[in-house]
């Protein structure tokens, strides 16, 4: 953000939490910047382990322990709602739009 708002990059990504935060506490000028493309929602913040792990290994997780209503002060911290297991499938929105502006 910082390179794009001083001419350095004609355009960046940034998640759009931290575009808000960053122009919000002035450590980056808004004025100089505009949002052009925001994806549609998806899985965010991903946390992974090796296929290998076992199910059961997996369920003991802290991240996917987390409940609102019970841990909104850690939850607040990492700026989430809940944390769930997920699978390929629900990258697919991600993968459409990365393969529809030739990213790879």
């Amino acid at each position: 953000m910082k390179a794009v708002a001083a001419g350095v990059a004609d355009a960046g990504s940034v998640d759009e939490s931290v575009f808000k935060s960053l122009v919000a506490d002035g450590k980056v000028d808004g004025s100089k910047l505009r949002m052009f493309y925001t994806t549609p929602p998806f899985v965010d913040y991903v946390w992974v382990a090796r296929k290998d792990v076992d199910g059961a290994t997996q369920k003991k997780f802290a991240f996917l322990r987390l409940a609102p209503g019970r841990d909104d002060k850690v939850l607040s911290i990492l700026k989430g709602v809940r944390y769930a297991a997920v699978t390929d499938a629900e990258y697919k929105p991600v993968h459409d739009d990365v393969k529809k502006l030739s990213l790879y």
